[in-house]
């Protein structure tokens, strides 16, 4: 990582991607890539976490294993208990 925080940006992209939610605009990669990301930087942001819970659970089926990896490691670092 580039050790740059940016909580302003990484706030506004959470709550864009909480709204976004619904509208089925999240594939599999999409959503590991914006969970990983989050861990990587330590902005762990619950709100988001907890929201894409069921956008993860309704990809799965989707995820190659290194998405799955990711979206693992992401919650486990976030200290998320996924419902």
């Amino acid at each position: 990582t580039a050790n740059i925080s940016h909580p302003i940006l990484f706030e506004k992209i959470s709550n864009e991607a909480i709204a976004r939610q619904h509208e089925n605009e999240f594939n599999s990669q999409n959503v590991a890539n914006l969970l990983w990301s989050y861990a990587a930087i330590g902005q762990l942001d619950p709100r988001l976490f907890s929201s894409l819970e069921s956008v993860v659970a309704n990809c799965f089926h989707e995820c190659d294993s290194q998405e799955l990896a990711n979206i693992a490691w992401a919650f486990a670092v976030a200290n998320v208990n996924a419902s």
